[in-house]
């Protein structure tokens, strides 16, 4: 396999999950133009900016998009070095699991029996690494567990503060007699402050999103989990070449709409941690690109200028020259048609605004 299709044998598969509309990056963030195709933080879409992350470990051959037919053009342009067969493309939105189960039938059809299974890693695309070395070497540990074991490996984050917006990861007990691999006791969905601080004292670590696993586990995972999505992404997986986008269009949108969270990380019990500190973020919202400009630092993310008096906590992303007198815990952003101007503390109410706008019939800004 390695010869015939360029993949180094046994290494790691990244699928980057692309898609959602990214609602609390209104107005940056559009239907045309989700999230993973912005540049925050970099002078990159992200989903470039985390393709350049993964190249020492992973060659554009090796990886996988999971995304929407709509969005394939615009991603295509932004990484024309990944191959359009490697793009799982789901005919409508169906959640996670069918989006993970899709790009595994879909990679599965590119394995050789004759040849290690490679390590599947499924990465969200709009996260941001500080520290890009040590996150290689902990999704590099990572793929190394789950190709020699039958386990499903999650990334956790060492937390530097205690954050509501993130998932947390309970570790178990070690494993392999490593300082940083653990067993997993329990996932935790997203707290109120004061419990985030509780996690933080018992020595929680923050949920990255990702997930690494051999494709005949994740396969066992749904056989045992997920049986009719099972039956039905086989059938993807043995569709002869000139049926596949046919199969795919007629399975996918029987697949029940859940996520992989629920579906399968839920009730697969077999489930290992390698934990790091790499400076992660996933960026929810815009109060999150703090993380990037540094906290405390008052500048123009945009291409504008931003000058200031006494005025405090503004995160501004403009084109233009942004004068503040007085003002404080503001986000300001600018786009070609839409200004934004939105309290630190009321980014939950932003999806809430879109909505309007889409009640109020004003498509052309959504």
């Amino acid at each position: 396999m390695a010869k015939k299709n360029n993949l180094r044998t046994g290494e790691i598969w990244p699928v980057l999950i692309t898609g959602g509309r990214g609602t609390r990056f209104w107005p940056l963030s559009r239907k045309s133009r989700p999230k993973p195709l912005l540049a925050l933080g970099s002078d990159r879409p992200m989903i470039a900016a985390v393709c350049a992350l993964l190249e020492p470990l992973s060659g554009p051959e090796q990886i996988f998009i999971a995304t929407s037919r709509e969005l394939a053009p615009a991603l295509k342009k932004i990484l024309p070095s990944i191959p359009a067969k490697n793009y799982a493309l789901e005919p409508e939105p169906r959640d996670t699991a069918p989006a993970l189960g899709l790009s595994l039938a879909l990679s599965s059809r590119r394995l050789d029996p004759a040849q290690p299974e490679p390590a599947l890693a499924f990465i969200p695309s709009d996260m941001h690494v500080h520290k890009r070395a040590a996150f290689r070497k902990a999704l590099k540990t990572a793929g190394a567990l789950a190709r020699s074991r039958d386990l499903i490996v999650v990334i956790g984050v060492k937390p530097d503060f205690p954050n509501p917006a993130y998932g947390y990861l309970q570790p178990g007990p070690p494993l392999g007699g490593r300082a940083n691999i653990f067993m997993l006791k329990k996932f935790h969905e997203k707290p109120d402050l004061k419990t985030a601080r509780r996690y933080l004292r018992r020595g929680f670590f923050w949920n990255a999103g990702i997930f690494v696993v051999r494709p005949g586990v994740l396969w066992e995972a749904f056989r045992r989990h997920q049986p009719e999505t099972y039956a039905r992404l086989q059938r993807i997986l043995r569709a002869p070449a000139a049926r596949l986008e046919r199969v795919v269009k007629k399975e996918f949108p029987r697949l029940q709409k859940t996520s992989f969270d629920y579906a399968i990380m839920e009730q697969w019990k077999a489930t290992a941690m390698v934990t790091g500190d790499f400076g992660w973020s996933d960026l929810g919202g815009f109060p999150a690109l703090d993380r990037i400009a540094g906290k405390g630092r008052i500048k123009n993310l945009g291409s504008g200028r931003l000058v200031t008096a006494a005025s405090d906590r503004l995160l501004v992303l403009t084109r233009k020259l942004t004068a503040a007198v007085g003002v404080k815990d503001l986000v300001i952003v600018e786009t070609e048609d839409a200004i934004l101007v939105m309290d630190r503390e009321s980014e939950p109410e932003l999806k809430r605004l879109v909505l309007e706008l889409e009640r109020l019939g004003l498509k052309q800004y959504l």
